[in-house]
This record gives C-alpha cells, sequence and structure tokens, in this order.
C-alpha cells in the first residue's frame, strides 16, 4: 500500500535532518512491526549510534525497496 502523492511538510528545527552513514533493520518485538534505524557508525571506534528511529510495518519494506530500486537504478542492487 503507497501513499498517495500529497504536500509533505516539513518542521524547521528538522529541516537539516541528523546525519547518517549507515542503517539497519531490526525486529521490533512484535510481527506487526520492524525498526529502522539510521547510524553513524565509525571505523576507528568499532560501534555506531542510533541517530534516529522509525517503526514501521513490516509490508512497508517491499515499498522502501522498490523506491530505492527505482531511484537509483537495478543495477545498483546485485542478485
Amino acid at each position: 500500500m503507497g501513499v498517495p502523492e500529497c504536500p509533505v511538510e516539513v518542521a524547521p528545527e528538522h529541516r537539516l535532518g541528523c546525519f547518517a552513514n549507515a542503517f539497519r533493520i531490526v525486529e521490533g518485538g512484535t510481527s506487526e512491526e520492524c525498526l529502522l534505524d539510521f547510524l553513524v557508525y565509525s571505523e576507528r571506534e568499532g560501534k555506531a549510534q542510533v541517530v534516529s528511529r522509525v517503526r514501521i510495518r513490516p509490508t512497508l519494506l517491499a515499498s522502501i525497496r522498490d523506491r530505492l530500486t527505482g531511484l537509483l537504478g537495478a543495477a545498483d542492487f546485485p542478485g
């Protein structure tokens, strides 16, 4: 199920967002949700810190994949 095209507002305090250079998807504790974490990973320190966490339904993952594939092109996704 996609979201219809509509205007999207961004509050002034969120306009710049948070920097992230990695992400992960983990189980959210129930079969009804999973967590999409955006991280700042430090190779030197060998650890990552969550800068933003979004709870989503697992059914949304296919839409995220499809949107990324469309933006980047299928050649960027091996296999």
